[in-house]
């Protein structure tokens, strides 16, 4: 399992790679001798700042450069949600807020609830990038082939991600996300900030379990 994992996340990177390799090929990049190289920075500067525009390089792209902008937009899109994703890895680990009202029960709710979030937007920006690919070939005399592999590949994700998409529209739409261990995580995490309340409940389960049974 954790060796598949790790092909995964090695085939990502190659395919990363791949795809600024083949952007910046394509679409190239000016030197700072060249004029477009001052209107790209001013244009960089206009979004970062909320300056007003231009926001973006005045130039006729070849459809060579549509084609990769495309592309690599769409890839950096899936490619930002499966990152928001696994950061959750840190998050899980980690409570930084000691000393606060904000309790580790409910900082762990929290965690959970964003997850699912993020799957699902990973699930759509997934989905989404196979549909750019798409578009992007409809022109295509192999287009039928393509469409093929996309609509395999859509159903795979979909697949994959459906009872997280279940639990996750449960929490959206008809309640907040509920685990039993969490809920009981949150009575124990109550009933321990409440003077005396836990030891009320450790002594009822003592003598509950110690009572002798009827029969």
């Amino acid at each position: 399992m954790g060796k598949s994992r790790e092909d995964s996340a090695d085939g990502l990177e190659r395919f990363a790679d791949a795809i600024l390799l083949a952007a910046r090929t394509e679409i190239g990049v000016p030197s700072r001798d060249d004029p477009l190289w001052k209107e790209a920075e001013e244009a960089v500067n206009n979004v970062l700042f909320d300056r007003p525009a231009p926001t973006r390089v005045q130039r006729e792209l070849s459809d060579g450069q549509k084609f990769f902008g495309a592309i690599f937009s769409g890839f950096s899109e899936a490619h930002t949600a499966y990152q928001r994703l696994k950061d959750h890895e840190v998050y899980i680990g980690r409570y930084p807020f000691a000393g606060t009202s904000i309790t580790r029960v409910a900082y762990l709710s929290h965690v959970i609830e964003t997850y699912l979030s993020e799957c699902y937007i990973l699930q759509q920006r997934l989905v989404g990038y196979l549909g750019t690919i798409e578009k992007q070939f409809r022109s295509s005399r192999r287009r039928s082939d393509l469409y093929r592999v996309t609509a395999r590949l859509k159903g795979m994700v979909n697949t994959s991600f459906s009872e997280l998409a279940k639990v996750r529209g449960m929490h959206v739409h008809d309640q907040r996300y509920y685990d039993r261990d969490l809920d009981k995580l949150e009575t124990l995490d109550l009933l321990s900030r409440t003077s005396g309340g836990l030891e009320r409940v450790l002594q009822l389960s003592i003598q509950t379990s110690s009572a002798p049974m009827e029969g």
